[in-house]
């Protein structure tokens, strides 16, 4: 039988130990806590890991799903939309009146310029830009005989379609950029600094003046003056 003293300092050492951790003082031991708080915390983070990975793969899953219809629904909506751009161009080149069908995108003008644009689409944009035959024929480097000929029933030849063309697409970044087709006629005429004091319109008759040009419109796009 062990000693009464012995059993009462047992009770004392056990004391501090919770209910659940704690043998009988007569066993004169008890468990060690520390290893019993250690198993807890580890099952308890696994379960959180777990808890946490299960959260993020539904999160995950919920973001593809929400992501997947929008973005399908915005690339059936472009494909089937109209072009803004190539609509403005169309209505500068005289819709489908003078290019012979209703032009929803930039492919369906690639056809009509390939073939040659007829004198109509010629005078719809000169009259629309307010511009002289004199000035659009030094545009789009056409003499001012040859469009006596094409007045009379000749189309333009594929090389003059595409200069009439970037003219009229020109126009209509233009007047997307600066908010009015008035604003664009005054524009297109007007000396610009950063194009060396030469006009916009003067700068047509090539590639690189083109680039430039549209370089410029992209600048005011974003609020720098040019």
């Amino acid at each position: 039988m062990p000693d009464c003293k012995e059993e009462v300092v047992a009770r004392k050492e056990t004391k501090n130990y919770p209910k659940h951790k704690r043998v009988s003082a007569k066993a004169g031991v008890a468990i060690p806590d520390s290893s019993v708080k250690l198993q807890l915390k580890s099952e308890s983070f696994g379960q959180e890991v777990w808890r946490r990975k299960d959260t993020l793969e539904n999160k995950l899953r919920v973001s593809r799903n929400s992501l997947k219809n929008p973005i399908r629904r915005a690339v059936i909506s472009n494909t089937s939309r109209p072009s803004h751009e190539s609509t403005m161009v169309a209505k500068l080149l005289g819709g489908k009146q003078s290019l012979g069908k209703q032009a929803a995108s930039s492919a369906d003008l690639i056809p009509a310029v390939r073939e040659g644009l007829s004198y109509e689409a010629f005078s719809a944009i000169s009259e629309r830009l307010e511009l002289t035959r004199e000035q659009m024929g030094e545009t789009l480097n056409i003499p001012v005989r040859t469009l006596a000929r094409r007045k009379g029933g000749e189309r333009l030849t594929p090389q003059e379609s595409d200069r009439l063309y970037r003219l009229a697409r020109i126009a209509a970044r233009a007047e997307e950029v600066l908010g009015t087709l008035e604003k664009t006629r005054i524009w297109l005429v007007r000396p610009n600094r950063a194009l060396g004091n030469v006009t916009p319109l003067s700068m047509l008759d090539t590639d690189e003046g083109t680039r430039q040009v549209e370089a410029v419109l992209g600048r005011l796009e974003h609020g720098v003056y040019s």
